[in-house]
């Protein structure tokens, strides 16, 4: 999966909104994806890495949930705002499943996502969770120190 012109970047948010749209809106996934009008019209570079994402985290959400889960301190994904918990899932999903994305690329990409949808501490929270995921859990796909 090549990123050209920033087809990953407006994966990774329609991707979160598709999520988004089946958590609040009680759609299933598909379904999301036919009747939402953003989708349709984005690049298909856009919407091919954005069904991948969702898909993906569709496929693997109780393993990426329990992920989660495990690093969040004093929280549940319960008590999660929609959007926080949609960007932790895709992440996450990166963070596990997509060797050709560092970690650096996927953290940066989620907190840039929570500044622009999310409430004003959302990016140092998802910092720290997505932090301790990719280091348990996706090291290697981390810098050397």
């Amino acid at each position: 999966m090549s990123d050209t012109g920033g087809g990953r970047r407006r994966g990774r948010e329609l991707a979160m909104k598709l999520l988004y749209q089946t958590a609040v809106g009680g759609q299933h996934l598909d379904e999301a994806v036919k009747t939402f009008e953003e989708f349709a019209s984005a690049r298909p570079e856009a919407r091919e890495f954005a069904l991948a994402l969702a898909r993906g985290v569709a496929d693997h959400r109780a393993e990426i949930d329990g992920v989660i889960t495990a690093h969040l301190k004093d929280w549940t994904l319960e008590r999660l705002g929609a959007i926080d918990a949609a960007l932790l899932r895709v992440a996450t999903f990166e963070l596990l499943h997509l060797e050709d994305i560092p970690a650096k690329v996927t953290l940066d990409e989620a907190i840039g996502l929570s500044r622009q949808f999310s409430a004003g501490e959302s990016g140092g929270f998802l910092n720290g969770v997505l932090d301790a995921v990719a280091r348990s859990r996706a090291a290697h796909k981390l810098p050397n120190r």
